[in-house]
């Protein structure tokens, strides 16, 4: 279960391969996505879709700031509202059409996430 995982699967294979770079890390997470995306198409997203990132879980559910605070300041690892406007202006202007957003999060601890919902909300 833990080797499905892509920070792990890229640890080991990293390793194997002895690479180096950031060039060839890169490369080989490339490879690693298009073999997951071969074996699993339904989970890839169209082409008309947005994907953004969100870093949620223990750096909010676990701090004490206000969920305010992390919608308007940057923080070591979240963004505010304002950077995801910025990347709606830049896509727009570029003439990138899109049909949907897809937000993407996890957690790997287990806690009351209450906080993390109350910020993607």
């Amino acid at each position: 279960e833990y080797m499905d995982r892509l920070p792990q699967e890229m640890r080991v294979k990293t390793n194997l391969t002895n690479n180096k770079t950031p060039q060839q890390n890169m490369s080989l997470l490339i490879e690693i996505m298009k073999e997951r995306a071969n074996k699993h198409p339904e989970l890839v997203p169209s082409n008309s879709t947005i994907v953004i990132h969100l870093r949620t879980g223990d750096v909010i559910d676990q701090n004490n700031h206000s969920i305010e605070h992390f919608l308007i300041t940057r923080n070591r690892y979240t963004r505010p509202l304002s950077f995801y406007g910025k990347i709606l202006s830049e896509t727009v202007n570029s003439n990138i059409t899109f049909d949907h957003v897809l937000l993407v999060t996890g957690w790997h601890k287990e806690l009351n996430h209450a906080r993390s919902i109350q910020y993607i909300d």
